[in-house]
């Protein structure tokens, strides 16, 4: 029995990083009975089950149950794995090891859970403060099964940990990234993974009745795609058919397609609304798999028809961008998008951005992206607006040699003419490249910050455009928009622009009413935008630090009630960990 694997775009991952694992425990497969036993005997006690797997086979080789108790303000745990020595689990801040959060239980020590923070691809680190996990209960070591019952504070006040935020709204929160991994050395215990890791996304918060038995548990990342089926009217597909991909290092193409080829007269006359987007592979769209290829994609509508078939990209809006790692995008209920109907869209199109070093010839490729849409209107217009520097304005400029920082300063007078009145921001996604390791994008008004959008570990080899988990805010016109990003460089060679080995500092805005007559939403450091004209403060050398703020050990630990459960076990620090040294290098590895 098989219901639940990592996201194809996981897999696409972990394959290019790591050697797949091929002799791991299938917790589900029917002869496998500890699993059986522990649900039967504990499965009650949690609302949710999801399963994360390493080969594509979809093997599920470490499972977890829980259960939010927002009265205690608390999340009830058990984590349950195919494995023999060890298994870790935690938060991740963009799906990997740096900025992940983790807990880690060892075989050889039954009675102890221990806290640990990731701030690299090297072995984790035990927490400078008390265990923040409670173990309940004893746990089952098993040969080929272990599992261990816990709780934790939702938030712990403590910089070495992360908070479980409420995901629960499909619409304008993603879903959270969750790492494991384990290991069968039972004398060792916490040693080098190998390929024994995983990850994937779910949505702690997300209603109890969803999910309730390992059967009936949802498959991760797939919560908005099934929202979007059940409520919409219909979908088109949007691809062009085996584009050869050329043979230099990086190519953009932008296509455009009339929106009459896709919709029926009578459709395009009065009027349909879209109300969300996903990413389309191009196996799915009946071509090659070259997702390995792909550094990311953006798709876009226009208010005009296509000019001509040749490429293109003039006169688009931005509306959804997909990087591994990135999920559906699902509009409010209440907004949408018209085409058609007098002054709605007229066509759609695409920037796909591709990467190929090895200048590989003959391949062919049908990327592309589904609209999902509705018959009946819609009361806002969804809008986009991005921000730092949006249209890559400092191509050739040095980023700068070691760890430096840039500024830009989108001012008040742009929202003052994009927006009409209050809009409300319900997606909010920051975009840097391969030598960026920190963005923040922060919302100023009356020279205050009222809202901080913050990745303080950014890996572009798990998350190109990470989605930031808060709540819908607001934004009025005359408020601004700072954006800092940092970057880690070993020379002064790297510089801004379009390519997958240059940079660029974006945060990527969705928001609703939209009034496109006032303009396109970008804000960028050139004068012919106008009111939308960005400042750019230069460059400056960070300290090292990053200014970040998690995994940072506290001047002084949050107090937390390290007692033990009633039935449970120690909830202390394991003290029996090796040096970290020894295994630094062997852990260098991408999650």
């Amino acid at each position: 029995m098989k219901f639940c694997s990592v996201t194809t775009s996981s897999l696409l991952i972990l394959a290019a990083f790591a050697t797949v694992s091929t002799s791991a425990t299938d917790l589900l497969d029917n002869g496998n009975t500890a699993f059986d036993e522990f649900e039967a005997t504990y499965g009650s006690d949690y609302d949710h089950t999801h399963c994360l797997g390493s080969s594509p086979g979809g093997g599920s080789d470490v499972c977890i149950m829980w259960k939010i108790n927002k009265e205690q303000e608390q999340i009830e745990l058990a984590v349950l794995a195919g494995a023999s020595g060890w298994v870790g689990f935690g938060l991740s801040i963009a799906g990997g090891m740096p900025g992940g959060d983790m807990m880690i239980f060892e075989a050889k020590t039954p009675e102890i859970v221990s806290d640990y923070t990731s701030v690299a691809y090297a072995r984790p680190t035990l927490d400078a403060c008390a265990s923040d996990w409670k173990m309940k209960g004893s746990s089952v070591v098993k040969d080929g099964f272990l599992a261990v019952r816990v709780t934790r504070a939702l938030d712990t006040n403590d910089s070495q940990d992360l908070p479980f935020v409420d995901d629960e709204d499909i619409y304008g929160t993603p879903s959270t990234a969750i790492i494991a991994a384990w290991g069968n050395d039972k004398e060792t215990g916490l040693s080098y993974h190998g390929s024994n890791v995983a990850r994937s996304t779910v949505r702690f918060f997300e209603d109890s009745s969803t999910t309730v038995s390992a059967v009936e548990a949802v498959p991760t990342a797939s919560d908005t795609k099934a929202m979007l089926e059940d409520m919409s009217d219909g979908s088109i597909m949007i691809f062009d058919t085996d584009y050869p991909i050329p043979t230099a290092e990086t190519t953009y193409y932008a296509p455009c397609f009339n929106a009459s080829d896709y919709f029926t007269a009578e459709q395009m006359e009065k009027g349909v609304y879209l109300i969300g987007a996903e990413y389309l592979s191009s196996a799915e769209a009946g071509g090659n798999d070259n997702t390995v290829h792909l550094h990311h994609m953006v798709a876009t509508v226009g208010f005009t028809t296509c000019a001509s078939t040749e490429p293109t990209s003039g006169g688009q809006d931005l509306i959804y961008s997909w990087a591994p790692g990135t999920h559906p995008l699902a509009f409010p209920p209440n907004a949408g998008i018209r085409v058609g109907g007098g002054n709605g869209v007229m066509s759609f199109g695409m920037n796909i951005h591709y990467d190929n070093p090895n200048g590989i010839d003959g391949l062919l490729d049908s990327t592309g992206n589904r609209w999902y849409y509705v018959n009946d209107p819609r009361e806002h217009e969804v809008g986009q607006l991005t921000v730092g520097d949006a249209i890559v304005a400092l191509r050739g400029v040095s980023v700068g040699a070691g760890q430096t920082g840039h500024d830009f300063t989108c001012p008040g007078t742009c929202s003052e003419k994009l927006f009409d009145g209050p809009v409300t921001v319900f997606s909010e996604g920051l975009h840097l490249h391969e030598t960026g390791v920190r963005i923040v994008n922060e919302l100023v008004r009356n020279g205050e910050v009222v809202n901080r959008a913050t990745v303080d570990y950014f890996d572009f080899r798990q998350n190109g455009i990470n989605a930031i988990r808060q709540k819908p805010y607001t934004v009025y016109p005359g408020d601004s928009f700072r954006t800092r990003c940092y970057y880690e460089n070993n020379d002064n060679s790297t510089t801004f622009g379009l390519g997958t080995r240059e940079e660029m500092c974006q945060s990527l805005l969705m928001y609703y009413p939209s009034n496109r007559k006032n303009g396109r939403g970008y804000c960028a450091p050139k004068d012919y935008l106008g009111a939308c004209t960005a400042s750019y403060d230069g460059m400056f050398v960070s300290d090292g630090s990053f200014d970040r703020l998690y995994g940072v050990p506290p001047e002084k630990c949050p107090v937390t009630d390290n007692e033990p459960d009633s039935e449970s076990g120690h909830v202390t620090k394991s003290l029996t960990v090796a040096l970290v040294s020894v295994f630094s290098l062997a852990f260098a590895m991408v999650m």
